[in-house]
């Protein structure tokens, strides 16, 4: 079973908003952001 440590929902728009069950809706550009400041 996973249990990620943090929950996305990837979607158009450009906004970040929290969502129900501690999901976080998130642009793509954003999304993509995020994950290139983990690997440096």
């Amino acid at each position: 079973m996973l249990k990620p440590k943090k929950k996305f929902v990837i979607y158009a728009g450009k906004d970040r908003f929290p969502l129900q069950h501690e999901i976080t809706a998130i642009a793509l550009y954003d999304f993509m952001d995020m994950l290139k400041e983990k690997r440096e």
